[in-house]
């Protein structure tokens, strides 16, 4: 796999195809590669198709948005290979898409690859048009590491902290409590709020659902273990 999802990939040899699959792990807003086929450089490199037609028109550059997102024009294969290095893949296409990010970061730097040679790289293949902040967030990675992450859950908000403490406390719900970041308030991971909701029911409780979709409750209660503490 990591030579499909990898080199070949870096190379332009193969396009991957992207999309949830259980026991691959998730990012918010980018998906696992889990299938792939072979691209037209690809079939060229085995004798399948013709080479397409080389131009000597020189390549357009790299653009770095002030996201820290980097599109890469397919013709940039070698810079597609290094940018693995220090980026995350996010979209195979026309263009490429990778994403600056803590992970990637982290593991350029268990390749020795400095905040500098990163920046250094960034000027060279977009011409030197790189956002202001890339060197601001290079030098505060070095520095401090991860400062700031964003999550994907529901906030659980309650009228006064007497009730989160009861729901917090109490088995048939606290399970689905992934952290209180308040007196009064809670994070619930996405996948749990419908049997919240239903186990807050049990417990005599009629939470608004806000902004949720209510098609996605499960249809048929769930059997409860006799032996569980549902009070």
């Amino acid at each position: 796999r990591y030579v499909i999802t990898g080199p070949l990939a870096w190379l332009g040899l193969v396009d991957l195809g992207a999309g949830k699959k259980p026991g691959f792990s998730q990012k918010p807003g980018f998906w696992d590669a889990f299938t792939f086929r072979l691209s037209p450089a690809g079939a060229a490199f085995l004798g399948l198709a013709e080479p397409e037609q080389e131009t000597e028109q020189e390549p357009e550059p790299l653009v770095v948005r002030p996201d820290l997102t980097i599109l890469v024009p397919a013709a940039r294969r070698y810079e597609r290979f290094q940018l693995s290095r220090v980026a995350d893949w996010a979209h195979t296409g026309a263009p490429y898409i990778y994403r600056l990010t803590p992970a990637s970061l982290e593991r350029a730097r268990r390749q020795r690859i400095t905040p500098d040679k990163v920046s250094a790289f960034f000027k060279r293949v977009t011409n030197g048009n790189v956002p202001r902040t890339l060197e601001t967030i290079l030098s505060r990675w070095a520095s401090h590491g991860p400062q700031v992450q964003l999550e994907q859950g529901v906030l659980l908000r309650v009228r006064d902290e007497g009730l989160m403490q009861e729901i917090a406390s109490a088995p048939a719900t606290r399970r689905f409590i992934r952290e209180v970041i308040g007196p009064t308030a809670a994070l619930v991971a996405p996948a749990d709020w419908p049997r919240l909701v239903r186990a807050l029911v049990q417990r005599g409780l009629l939470p608004d659902l806000v902004g949720l979709e209510e098609g996605t409750l499960p249809a048929a209660p769930e059997v409860l273990s006799t032996t569980e503490d549902t009070r």
